[in-house]
């Protein structure tokens, strides 16, 4: 077990913000959904009716590959909106099935451009339960799929798949530019000492602490992504969107939080 030095205790719970994340799910209409083969009884479809598995829905239906193939670079699951219905999207949450042996570790975004399909990225995703895919930029198609980066012991099943959908076709009036918002409320400074002695120092919000301190306790039990990202805010020196440093769990020799109020 890793040293850890915590001046805090926990105020937020990960699942609660979890769930309000899945809550506001998009059923996508007017296209079709593909995939690469389908487990007998089981339809793409399933992967897009807006329904996540919770403790109150056992049954909810899934998406499961054909048996019996690689997954890797094969298996994919995604929805094409039709010619000339193009949708932007900046973030993808997907929530795979429970059941051990029916989880991919990574997956790859792909676009679907002028009847080409593109690799957008490749990313992390949790075994047996549920991602949210952050993309680095609002991202315009007519489809998207996810490509199975890994094999699994079974067949790949995916539960849902939700593209937090903006639709184009109503243009977006540009937005009046504002004075920047002061942070305010309970805070912490984020200090991660790295296994080289390098020590990264952070200003964040304690809803990002506590994200952090649940990937760490859940990477430490040998669960979810190998990387963290960490948004570093008004430490934003030039002329990009956003910037964000990726914390490996193996690289961290020890970290320490030490909280403050913003007024």
């Amino acid at each position: 077990m890793k040293k850890i030095c915590v001046i805090f205790s926990f105020l937020l719970a990960f699942m609660a913000f979890q769930a309000s994340e899945i809550s506001a799910s998009v059923t996508p209409s007017g296209g079709t959904a593909v995939s690469s083969s389908n487990a007998p009884n089981t339809k793409p479809e399933y992967a897009f009716d807006g329904v996540f598995k919770n403790s109150s829905d056992d049954n909810a239906p899934f998406w499961q590959s054909a048996p019996n193939k690689s997954t890797k670079g094969n298996a994919y699951i995604g929805y094409d909106f039709g010619a000339g219905k193009e949708i932007t999207v900046s973030k993808i949450t997907l929530q795979q099935h429970p059941t051990v042996g029916f989880s991919v570790s990574s997956v790859v975004v792909q676009k679907l451009i002028n009847g080409q399909w593109e690799d957008v990225n490749t990313y992390d995703v949790k075994m047996y339960d549920t991602t949210i895919i952050n993309l680095p930029q609002p991202i315009t198609a007519q489809g998207w799929r996810l490509m199975a980066n890994s094999n699994v012991s079974y067949e790949w099943a995916v539960i849902e798949v939700d593209f937090g959908i903006q639709d184009n076709t109503t243009p977006i009036e540009p937005e009046e530019p504002t004075q920047p918002v002061q942070p305010s409320g309970e805070r912490a400074i984020l200090v991660v000492t790295m296994t080289t002695g390098l020590e990264r120092e952070y200003d964040l919000p304690m809803s990002d602490v506590n994200v952090f301190l649940n990937w760490y306790d859940s990477r430490d039990a040998g669960v979810g992504p190998a990387k963290f990202a960490i948004n570093k805010y008004s430490n934003n020196k030039g002329p990009f969107n956003k910037r964000t440093d990726y914390v490996i769990f193996d690289k961290i020799l020890t970290f320490e939080v030490s909280e403050y109020t913003m007024h």
